[in-house]
């Protein structure tokens, strides 16, 4: 199994580091405004958006061996 430098130095999703994530901030302000605005379809659109990131960018699927 590679480890997270070598994942990292391979460029494979999941090995950035979600603290100061750039995209991370910006679906985030998105979807806090949905919710402040009382917009829930918007909302949970927006939450889609921040957990599809999450995954695609910064999850790592090691642990989802079976």
């Amino acid at each position: 199994m590679a480890t997270r430098a070598e994942r990292e130095a391979a460029g494979l999703a999941g090995t950035a580091a979600p603290v100061g994530c750039p995209e991370c901030r910006e679906l985030t302000a998105a979807q806090r405004a949905a919710v402040d605005r009382g917009d829930r379809a918007l909302a949970v659109t927006r939450t889609i958006a921040v957990r599809s990131h999450y995954r695609a960018s910064h999850a790592s699927y090691e642990a989802e061996t079976w």
